[in-house]
């Protein structure tokens, strides 16, 4: 072939090494599917036989399915201490209690006999529940509650006192009249009786204690009373809340105002009125009992709990929505919660609203049809499109299949499809405009199986690096501490790699195949019908000549290049500063949309019961109690004094000793017991009226027995609640407050540690942000060396990096200014986005190096309209599937929806405009420019490899190409 040295190129046709081994790489990756198109273009069939075999292959991985639905095993990171303490705890207390709330709120004032006849009826009917248990047989409320023994028996403790109702106490021989007693003062009488400082012998208060029958322990503002009662005036309530400070139904301490909220008090401090009263039903947990797998959601999101008494909260629901349509006035307004609410609602809204993702789904596969389609019968792409699909579902299944071998699956992976969907579209329309391209050279003869080889040979390694860079994305986010997050990344990685294998196969077989009917001119949707029509000369190419005018006539002009280049500064710019303000912040109600029962009941609370926050603990395991008591008084104290922190703080070492103080007369800060003592003191505490509620806080190698001295102590509790918090920055100093307490005492690591349910979510939100910068970082640097290698042109691989990099900060900018914050569902939503911008800009930098054109303006704009089209379309069809989630009550499908939008308005920007901005002033050099066989001579020259493979043909696409009078169109 004769050069054209007055259109020959400038490059130094020797180039350095790696300028040679870039040529090379190229070549030999074009080799690569050159072959590869060709083998499956003669064997179509059997290439779709082997895919769907592979499919089932892949699918026996299932078989090893398994779905966490452990909460903790989930968000929870696997490299602390919280998950041995867990087990620790439940293995030693063996038990616990979920609580089921209704929260009455009056514009007034709720403590009136209006108020409190509704919440009479509630309780009645709520007593009333009957479910069948587990193991047969019908259980109430009185079956399932949590127990506490009843110490309100006047008449029998009287009865085993002696029928003369006369004590002797045996410090002064008197003798007092224990009717009078109970009558003038029933509260003291109880505190006294169920005290030993009340002198009465061992055997005879032990016969008191055996006798206690067990009761539910509730929180219930009508428990300020023994018995039912009716026509209560303002008045009577307000006397009885200010006086009555035991619960009439168990005879336990308790103070009543903590059930009101919003109190309004007078000027000597007494209750006069409240906006808010809670009431609590307590039910009891059996540790032993609880079975996630049976018990658990799909959405790793229910917290512990039993057969039982899910069947008992699910009953309780249907009741209170029954009640709140009956009992609610334009003044009084009812609200309720269970302990299943949480997972159930956060559950049936993540699942809810997957139709739209269907949908979507759908969207796009018509989108697909039209961009792919002609203005004809025969070429109505309706059976590319579907099997373009399936494609990507068989990517899925296989990928999901492989994984399941060795990992579990979360809900969260349900997203996968969504974005293997949208990598597998754009990997499609990079092949259907490469065909486009071959098929377009009219005057050069070949057969469909060298039209589909030519195509791989072009449109192959493109694919292979945007594919390449992405699995590599997810493969370093699999190296994070967060289980949940890694086994996304595994799974995404193996999806993405099954979607890239069945691209450059089955698709391109069943292109094939596609491609023979429309040879056939056979009806694009009924094959069986064949049309006479002549194929069209013309087709309506709006993309591309949209692209020639936008590019052309704007973007790559010079005005137009600086305008590009400032507008990248101010949103860089812009971004930066938002990035800067950006927060890690997780609220856990995001799951629950605004209009359900559930999520009113928590709002409401928040705002009347700021207080009420979280429920922790220090605990403490093989500690030498005598020798460590003095140091664990003074935790208890130091502990007590975070009063800005904490609240309803039950520390029982401050009152062990002042139980040994008054009545054995013993400073236990000077005095070291000896182990019969401590451990006959502590039976003896623990059996008083102050010291029993902290039976809950101990649990003992046996049972502990009245008269008889504690055994050994197998792990004991100091807890309190943490007010709310609203972000981190206020949970990580309190919950550091509490660890350094206990540090500073120097107890050994195993001995005390600082443990809460809610520390779940704060160890997961403490170190979320630092997860999301290092799997980025590691993910970006990951692409980088992957794009070098494959593109084996640095500086190009440093614009790509770039735009990369531009992309991100951009996206991190705008979803601070949209609303989002760092967390759990971004930091997901964020590792994909890297695979997303890494297509759009890598589709364009290895296209440009794939064009020899000395001009850099127009370099560019045939890269544009090569590729430029595809990658919007693909971007399109992107935004096309996630508009339905706008409207979700999901907050995963919102904010993923808010994040994809942002990712292609700047991947697509960054890719499309400024990318080749940038390749027009630098102009790197093409591959073709370090090849021993050719010199390019022309701008619109198309490399092509002979049959053989081994030789390199150049041509004019100029010279080729028919030329049409239709205006706007490429024929």
């Amino acid at each position: 072939m004769m050069k054209n040295k007055e259109n020959s190129l400038s490059y130094d046709n020797n180039g350095n090494l790696i300028e040679k081994l870039s040529y090379h790489i190229s070549t030999s990756i074009g080799i690569f599917f050159y072959n590869l198109g060709l083998r499956v273009a003669r064997n179509p069939w059997k290439v779709i036989a082997i895919c769907w075999l592979s499919v089932l292959i892949f699918s026996t991985g299932f078989l090893n399915f398994y779905q966490e639905k452990d909460p903790f095993k989930l968000w929870v990171p696997d490299n602390i201490d919280f998950h041995k303490h867990t087990k620790f705890i439940v293995k030693n207390y063996k038990e616990g209690l979920k609580t089921e709330s209704v929260l009455i709120i009056s514009k007034n004032n709720v403590l009136t006999e209006e108020v409190f006849s509704k919440l009479r009826k509630i309780t009645r009917e709520i007593n009333n529940i009957k479910i069948e248990g587990e193991h047969g047989g019908v259980k109430k409320l009185n079956d399932l509650c949590f127990k506490v023994p009843l110490i309100t028996i006047y008449s029998k403790l009287m009865d085993s006192m002696g029928s003369n109702n006369k004590h002797k106490r045996s410090n002064d021989d008197t003798t007092e009249d224990l009717g009078e007693m109970i009558n003038n003062n029933p509260d003291d009488f109880i505190k006294k009786m169920f005290d030993p400082s009340f002198k009465i012998t061992t055997k005879q208060y032990c016969s008191i204690v055996s006798k206690l029958k067990l009761g539910c322990m509730h929180e219930n503002i009508l428990d300020m009373w023994n018995a039912e009662t009716s026509n209560l005036t303002k008045h009577d309530i307000t006397e009885k809340i200010d006086t009555t400070y035991i619960n009439r139904v168990t005879g336990h301490e308790m103070n009543f105002t903590t059930l009101l909220g919003d109190v309004e008090r007078n000027a000597n401090g007494h209750v006069i009125s409240a906006k808010s009263l809670l009431t609590n039903f307590n039910l009891h947990l059996n540790f032993s009992e609880i079975n996630l797998e049976r018990t658990g959601n799909a959405a790793g999101t229910e917290s512990w709990t039993t057969v039982n008494v899910m069947r008992f909260e699910e009953k309780f629901l249907i009741l209170m929505g029954k009640l709140k349509r009956e009992f609610e006035t334009e003044d009084i307004k009812i609200y309720y919660a269970a302990g299943r609410s949480y997972g159930d609602i956060s559950e049936k809204t993540l699942f809810q609203d997957i139709s739209k993702v269907i949908f979507g789904t759908f969207l796009m596969t018509i989108y697909m049809v039209f961009i792919l389609s002609k203005y004809s019968w025969v070429e109505l792409r309706l059976q590319l499109t579907s099997f373009g699909v399936m494609n990507i579902g068989m990517a899925y299944i296989s990928g999901c299949g492989l994984a399941s071998t060795f990992m579990f699956y979360t809900p969260v992976h349900s997203s996968l499809f969504f974005i293997i969907l949208g990598l597998g579209v754009d990997d499609i329309f990079v092949i259907m405009a490469a065909y486009r391209k071959i098929t377009s050279i009219n005057n050069i003869e070949m057969s469909l199986e060298e039209k589909i080889a030519r195509t791989m040979q072009k449109a192959g390694a493109s694919i292979t690096i945007t594919s390449l860079t992405d699995i590599i994305a997810f493969l370093v986010g699999s190296f994070t501490i967060l289980p949940s997050l890694r086994s996304f990344c595994i799974f995404g990685a193996l999806c993405i790699l099954m979607t890239y294998i069945y691209v450059v196969t089955f698709f391109v077989a069943v292109l094939t195949i596609d491609e023979k009917r429309v040879a056939d001119k056979r009806n694009g949707l009924v094959p069986c019908i064949k049309h006479e029509e002549k194929t069209p000369s013309c087709e309506p190419k709006l993309m591309w000549n949209f692209l020639h005018f936008f590019h052309g006539k704007i973007i790559l002009t010079k005005f137009g290049k600086i305008a590009v280049i400032l507008s990248v500064v101010a949103i860089t710019g812009f971004s930066i500063h938002r990035l800067l303000l950006i927060k890690q912040k997780f609220d856990p109600m995001w799951f629950i949309p605004s209009k359900t029962y559930f999520y009113e009941y928590v709002m409401e609370h928040r705002e009347y019961y700021p207080n009420r926050g979280f429920e922790a603990g220090v605990y403490m395991n093989n500690l030498n109690y005598t020798a460590d008591l003095s140091k664990i008084i003074l935790m208890a104290k130091e502990i007590e004094n975070q009063s800005e922190i904490l609240s309803n703080v039950q520390a029982w070492p401050i009152k062990f000793q002042d139980f040994v103080l008054s009545l054995y007369e013993i400073d236990l800060m000077t005095y070291r017991l000896s182990d019969a003592e401590w451990k006959d003191y502590l039976s003896k505490f623990l059996f008083s009226v102050d010291g029993g509620k902290f039976q809950a806080n101990f649990r003992f190698t046996d049972k502990l027995i009245c008269g008889q001295p504690a055994s050994d102590i197998l792990i004991s509790s100091i807890t309190y609640t943490y007010f709310r918090f609203d972000d981190r920055d206020e949970f990580i100093p309190a919950r550091a407050s509490i660890e350094n307490i206990v540090k500073s005492l120097n107890f050994s690591q195993n001995d005390v540690f600082v443990w809460g349910r809610v520390f779940a979510n704060w160890y997961t939100d403490e170190i979320i942000d630092s997860e999301i910068y290092r799997n980025i970082s590691l993910a970006l640097i990951g692409v980088f060396i992957c794009t070098t290698v494959m593109i084996v042109n640095i500086q190009v691989c440093a614009y790509i990096f770039t735009c990369v990099l531009l992309s991100l900060v951009s996206i991190g900018g705008f979803m601070q200014f949209w609303g989002l914050t760092l967390d759990i569902v971004t930091s997901i939503g964020l590792q994909l986005s890297v695979g997303l911008c890494i297509d759009y800009a890598a589709h364009i930098g290895h296209t440009f190096l794939t064009i020899s054109e000395p001009d850099g303006n127009k370099r560019a704009l045939l890269t544009v309209e090569e590729i430029g089209g595809a990658v919007l379309e693909g971007g399109g069809s992107t935004m096309l599937a996630i508009m339905l989630l706008a409207t979700s009550d999901a907050y995963t499908f919102r904010t993923f929806f808010k994040i994809f939008i942002i990712v292609v308005i700047f991947g697509l920007y960054f890719g499309v405009v400024f990318l080749p901005v940038i390749l027009s002033i630098f102009k790197p050099k093409p591959y073709e420019a370090y090849g021993s066989h050719h010199e390019s001579n022309n701008e619109n020259e198309l490399v092509l490899l002979d049959k053989d493979s081994k030789n390199i043909k150049i041509i004019k696409q100029n010279d080729k190409i028919s030329n049409s009078s239709c205006d706007k169109t490429e024929c």
